[in-house]
């Protein structure tokens, strides 16, 4: 088999610092925090749980209200990311056939999950049919596959923490076997509810509330007096490509804003 060269053509990112990659990276050189105690619903427990929340999101026309009211908070996310990605890589000019997308992360969605159990414990036969499929790990799949049109292969990794990682690997890997000419990989926004928080802390992994008052100063991962990791939403996306690929819609190695390099 002849080699392969793969190259990254586009890329989407949303955080509590920023949506996009341009607000994002703005943010990161600027310092800017988002720490404090978590609000999002479902999350609090008897103790304060510290983090980063994203904030109200920005979606384009392009995105359908009906899609946003049945999809959760990781999926709303996902949709996001891969629209950015998605555009700077002018994916609407490639075969949808030859298209796929890895998506990293595993039970992303437990805090939605949470509420859902807790508002129909009493009253199950009102459940709503939508839960029939969000509580599976294709649910990021359907809703990304069907927005988006992608008709090549489509599934889902887990790896704790190394899931996005993963999801790169196995990217890449498709469009070397000549699976699909472009692969998404999608880092999918993990949304805890207060039971993981709980169970990472009774573990020794996540920080404690000890800095509740002064939640910027909680991140410190090495520092001497460090207690656990301070949970941040986040999700991202890769396109990864054949260079082939990519020179096929006039994209050129190192310049991923959908515009051909000049000479």
């Amino acid at each position: 088999m002849p080699h392969k060269t793969v190259v990254v053509s586009g890329m989407g990112v949303i955080s509590a610092i920023g949506q996009g990659k341009a607000a994002f990276v703005n943010a990161l050189l600027d310092g800017e925090t988002a720490f404090g105690v978590m609000q999002r619903p479902g999350r609090q427990g008897e103790s304060a749980y510290l983090g980063a929340e994203i904030g109200e999101i920005t979606f384009s026309t392009g995105i359908a209200r009906q899609t946003l009211r049945a999809a959760s908070l990781s999926a709303q996310a996902a949709l996001v990311v891969l629209e950015e990605a998605w555009t700077e890589a002018r994916l609407s000019d490639v075969d949808p056939r030859r298209i796929g997308l890895i998506v990293g992360g595993s039970n992303v969605q437990q805090r939605e999950l949470t509420q859902v159990h807790e508002t129909y414990r009493d009253s199950s036969a009102f459940l709503r049919p939508t839960y029939a499929l969000s509580f599976m790990d294709s649910d990021l799949c359907g809703f990304s596959t069907a927005h988006f049109g992608i008709r090549g292969l489509a599934y889902t990794v887990g790896g704790a923490s190394a899931s996005g990682q993963l999801a790169i690997v196995q990217a890449a890997q498709a469009v070397l076997t000549n699976q699909v000419d472009v692969c998404i990989a999608l880092g999918a926004l993990m949304d805890l509810s207060h039971w993981e928080c709980r169970g990472l802390r009774a573990l020794g992994a996540m920080g404690s509330d000890r800095y509740a008052n002064e939640p910027a100063l909680a991140c410190r991962p090495f520092d001497r007096d460090r207690d656990g990791f301070i949970f941040g939403e986040s999700c991202g996306a890769v396109v990864i490509e054949s260079l082939e690929s990519s020179q096929r819609r006039g994209l050129e190695p190192g310049n991923h804003d959908g515009r051909q390099s000049q000479p």
